[in-house]
């Protein structure tokens, strides 16, 4: 618990408390005590309570403490919703996790969470500067999705997964905070579970809302990938997917709208668009099934190995969705031109004799800075006196051409990111395909 997270305690839905008073005057002021714990000063305040920075004096350390007053004590939704936190907070055990050290109840009626303080940054304090380079939104998305990952593994929704529930520590350590809302799904339900979340009752941020959240419907895991998605699109672009000018018009937007994939960086690679149309796709039976999968998209992207294939980088995500239909036409163009070539090469109709050449063995030499990936077709232009062939060089595939009747190779300007070339049949154009034009 932070500074920056008491701010973000209030959640659309909540009542206002009332003012600082009715949480037990002075004696909660700075000097004052609960239990072993000295009080500081007040943090935040919030629908789910207050929040003090206070200081442990047996173990000599800084504490966040979340208060519940008495006269929402009394409110079984509220004291069970309380309870609640510090059940799930207390069953999680994860360095990108905030811990709980304990739970207290005074004679009053107040109750109190003592938790680990974090100092540092919000996410949204962060992106609030800008959006996030690539290599930095996807260190903090694996931070992030390996927490929430532990929490499913103990059978833990979080249920209002934000920028603002998520710290950066100054050293760049990533802990997501506010379990407030989580809700426990398969073996031991929580005991009062059904008088916090209700069907038909909308509890959360709505920016970050699953559609079947928006809904009021029951969810699972998948809602949390949902809002996954919608904080790793938030840091890619410094904007989150869905937002309207009032609740109404953020909620039409995540159950009938797309994100806008344009403001995407165009640097960002392809299996990462592809991964974040997954999270975001409105039909939970065809999102993402597993968070854990987005912790090995993601790692994969961040450490991939020198002999592994290079991660592809389309423009738009919508050029990541055509891919497959623009790979077939390739195939059908290329063919076209083999069969067209060929006809034009062979002449079948003439009624000369066909000349006959002796075979010739010979080797082609490329300039050392340059290889040739595995696998790769070459190009013989009909008449034979060329070859075309892609190369890479320092990383980067293009077109390189050779005559047959010198050494030289050459490159040719405009081809970057080739994959294959071929010849017209006349041999005066050289034509190349990438993995998104011919």
């Amino acid at each position: 618990m932070s500074e920056a997270e008491a701010k973000n305690d209030k959640r659309w839905g909540d009542e206002e408390l009332p003012p600082t008073a009715s949480f037990g005057g002075a004696s909660r002021g700075p000097g004052g005590k609960i239990g072993q714990f000295r009080i500081e000063r007040e943090l935040g305040r919030g629908g789910a309570g207050v929040v003090y920075l206070g200081h442990d004096t047996k173990l000599d350390r800084s504490v966040a403490i979340k208060s519940l007053p008495a006269e929402l004590m009394d409110n079984p939704k509220a004291r069970s919703r309380f309870a609640r936190e510090a059940r799930v907070l207390a069953s999680l055990n994860h360095p990108n996790i905030a811990t709980i050290y304990e739970e207290l109840k005074e004679a009053e009626g107040t109750g109190y969470l003592v938790l680990e303080y974090i100092p540092g940054d919000t996410l949204a304090e962060r992106i609030r500067r800008g959006r996030l380079k690539l290599e930095e939104a996807l260190t903090i998305g694996l931070q992030i999705a390996e927490a929430v990952a532990a929490a499913h593994e103990h059978g833990v929704i979080h249920r209002d997964l934000k920028a603002g529930n998520i710290k950066i520590t100054p050293e760049g350590k990533v802990k997501v905070l506010d379990f407030g809302l989580a809700k426990a799904v398969g073996g031991e339900t929580l005991d009062e579970q059904s008088t916090i979340t209700q069907p038909g009752q909308v509890m959360g941020t709505p920016s970050y809302m699953s559609p079947e959240q928006a809904r009021g419907q029951p969810i699972d895991e998948r809602s949390d990938i949902w809002s996954f998605g919608c904080v790793l699109y938030e840091m890619l672009t410094a904007k989150v997917p869905f937002k309207g000018e009032t609740i109404s018009d953020t909620m039409a937007g995540i159950l009938e709208r797309e994100p806008d994939w344009q403001v995407l960086p165009q640097d960002t690679p392809a299996n990462i668009l592809v991964l974040l149309r997954r999270c975001l796709e409105k039909d939970r039976h065809r999102r993402l099934q597993h968070i854990g999968d987005a912790v090995i998209e993601i790692d994969e992207t961040l450490n991939l190995p020198a002999t592994a294939p290079p991660t592809i980088t389309l423009p738009r995500l919508e050029a990541a969705r055509r891919t497959k239909l623009q790979t077939v036409a390739i195939m059908a163009c290329v063919a076209l031109v083999c069969i067209v070539g060929a006809v034009a090469l062979w002449r079948p109709w003439s009624t000369g004799p066909i000349d006959k050449h002796p075979v010739m063995a010979f080797e082609i030499e490329v300039p050392e800075d340059v290889s040739m990936p595995a696998r790769q077709a070459m190009a013989i232009s009909p008449e034979g006196t060329y070859i075309a062939f892609v190369g890479r060089k320092a990383g980067a595939k293009q077109l390189y051409l050779r005559s047959l009747k010198r050494v030289e190779v050459t490159a040719v300007p405009g081809t970057e990111g080739a994959q294959m070339a071929f010849f017209s049949p006349d041999a005066q154009w050289l034509g190349y395909a990438t993995t998104t034009r011919l």
